[in-house]
């Protein structure tokens, strides 16, 4: 140690083997999962606490004769946060019910032609369906074991693997061939010059929520539009909420509310996709669905439009069907008879034939459903 270097505090040294400690605990919390489908999961997980210890090793060796990093120690202690925060949970948590949707949704995947990394599915969220696809991470709420209707949302988050793991510079094309050009061409909006600059770039997070619909569109067929229908209905807060955002996040706005686009845009683009892949009937009685769910929320913004023109959610339609056929990926019309997405498509037709009947045979669905997928070889 250098004669101008302040001498090393055992502040310093106790929060490095603090963060050293607390990555023991979590290793050994994950130790005890012997499912072997989280195998990949847990060896995953491992090698990123032992990577941390390693660096917290390094570090204190380091502070015997230096000055103490605090940027190293507020990232390493930031990189166990994250893992505590965003991984943790779903070993923690893992149960009997969340093995059942893990293995569920690796069924989903292989019936679809999704070649991923198989996620482990958490019953923890607050916030409806989310993934983290840099951890292949799905989270549900809780109780969703127990119900069949919401599954096209499923097949949604692992198009987000998909998208993340395979997707070969969709997004890019879309913005390249499509985006690009419509807001090139655009003037000021509103007085705001800006605002098609900004829409470009806000399109690379909207166009891939949008490529996730259009994927699990062409995997689910109708039972991903009526579960969006569902799920719009039965979160809607406030009028117009189907319209927004219409617009870009301005200058001073938070980024929080527009990750995702307006659900009216995403409904015509499940309508499309729907459209062109034979299922006219099914995409017209959607749409008229949706009209009749939304006219209490009156004429779209003049920027709706603006946002979501049609030649741009066409275009997101059929490119994202150009890469699911050239993926291989199976399309509803060719799933088997004894498909998830078919079982699925069966209980949505029974809830809007005759939703008391669906109500007293949900549990049944369920259960007959649950049976095979953890019977099934490999399981």
């Amino acid at each position: 140690m250098h004669e101008s270097d302040p001498p090393v505090s055992p502040v310093w040294d106790g929060l490095l083997r603090d963060i050293d400690s607390g990555c023991r605990r979590c290793a050994a919390a994950i130790e005890k999962l012997v499912h072997p489908e989280l195998e990949p999961h847990r060896r995953r997980a491992v090698e990123t606490l032992s990577e941390i210890e390693a660096a917290v090793e390094e570090a204190l060796e380091q502070q015997a004769t230096s000055a103490v990093d605090l940027a190293l120690l507020g990232a390493l202690g930031g990189e166990l946060d994250i893992f505590r925060r965003a991984h943790l949970p779903f070993f923690a948590h893992y149960g009997s019910d969340e093995r059942y949707l893990t293995l569920l949704a690796r069924h989903l995947a292989d019936e679809a032609g999704f070649t991923i990394h198989r996620p482990i599915l958490g019953t923890f969220s607050s916030a409806g369906y989310w993934t983290n696809p840099s951890l292949s991470t799905i989270c549900l709420p809780s109780g969703d074991h127990a119900q069949v209707l919401a599954l096209p949302d499923l097949v949604h988050e692992l198009a987000h693997l998909l998208l993340h793991e395979t997707e070969a510079g969709l997004r890019q094309r879309l913005l390249s061939d499509s985006i690009g050009p419509y807001a090139n061409g655009l003037g000021p909006v509103d007085g705001d010059a800006e605002f098609a600059s900004r829409l470009y770039y806000k399109y690379w997070d909207w166009a891939t929520e949008l490529i996730a619909d259009a994927t699990a569109a062409f995997v689910c067929g109708p039972s991903y539009g009526w579960q969006h229908i569902r799920l719009c209905a039965q979160s809607s807060g406030e009028a117009g909420q189907a319209w927004l955002p219409a617009a870009p996040p301005g200058p001073a706005q938070s980024a929080e509310r527009f990750t995702h686009p307006a659900d009216s845009a995403r409904m015509s683009v499940i309508a499309t996709v729907l459209s062109e892949t034979g299922q006219q009937a099914g995409a017209d009685r959607l749409q008229d669905e949706w009209a009749a769910l939304t006219a209490h929320a009156g004429a779209a913004p003049a920027t709706y439009t603006v946002s979501y023109p049609a030649s741009v959610l066409h275009d997101v339609a059929t490119m994202t069907l150009e890469w699911c056929r050239a993926k291989e990926l199976v399309a509803f019309a060719d799933a088997e008879d004894d498909a998830i997405v078919r079982h699925v498509d069966r209980a949505w037709t029974q809830q809007l034939a005759n939703p008391v009947i669906f109500a007293q045979s949900e549990a049944k669905r369920v259960s007959e459903l649950r049976a095979v997928i953890e019977s099934a070889p490999g399981s």
